[in-house]
């Protein structure tokens, strides 16, 4: 009805705004879809803790998206959540499991995001992503969160190999079709475009990848081990 305007002052709403709120929406429905029938006295709180880990995983996404940040503030309640879950799945099961391989969860994904950084010396990820990567180790734990991590690599990777492929053919196109001294320059300048060495925030490809680690069993490596099988 505004027409995506402010009623007061007529400036622009950003479509992050709506976005944001519908996916917030989207992802407590289906959580709780997933929870039921259980969503009640016991099982409400690991319940409650999922919906509060989306909530923070939703905001660190937005800010890393514009900023390509990833601040603590933001960093605390996923893993604080992510924790809360697993704590609520152990009185659940009346076991120390889930803690303990919350704990190894933690410990090996962290661990493995951190040697990234020290091995590319803070040029391959940044440390803001070891935090976050810890935290879903929390959450899906040891063997789960490998799966996970591995299928955000391959989002990754294919994300960035296809925005270096666009950009070399966008590179093309506007060469071949522009001459004039005053277009070559501009080619020129945009012939820089996206290339393998472009920074590229990390998070919403962990966010893809746990989306799927949540509502889905998929497993990568059961996917290699098929595919190694029927060759």
């Amino acid at each position: 009805m505004l027409r995506g305007k402010c009623a007061s002052c007529g400036s622009r709403v950003s479509f992050q705004y709506p976005l944001v709120e519908l996916g917030t929406g989207a992802l407590f429905l289906f959580s709780y879809l997933l929870a039921a029938p259980f969503a009640s006295g016991v099982y409400f709180f690991p319940l409650m803790a999922l919906l509060f880990f989306w909530s923070s995983f939703i905001v660190l996404l937005a800010y890393d998206i514009r900023h390509t940040l990833v601040p603590m503030a933001f960093v605390a309640p996923l893993a604080a959540s992510a924790l809360a879950l697993r704590v609520g799945e152990a009185f659940l099961f009346s076991s120390m499991e889930p803690l303990y391989d919350a704990l190894w969860g933690a410990l090996v994904i962290g661990g493995l995001f951190l040697a990234v950084v020290f091995i590319t010396r803070g040029k391959g990820m940044g440390l803001g992503d070891v935090y976050v990567a810890g935290a879903l180790g929390i959450l899906f734990g040891f063997a789960r969160g490998l799966e996970v991590i591995t299928l955000a690599f391959w989002i990754g990777a294919t994300a960035g190999i296809a925005l270096v492929v666009l950009s070399r053919v966008r590179n093309l196109y506007s060469r071949s079709l522009l001459s004039s001294p005053h277009h070559a320059r501009k080619v020129g300048q945009s012939k820089k475009g996206f290339t393998m060495k472009s920074e590229v925030p990390f998070v919403p490809f962990l966010f893809m990848a746990t989306l799927v680690g949540v509502f889905t069993n998929f497993s990568p490596l059961a996917f290699v081990g098929a595919l190694i099988a029927s060759l």
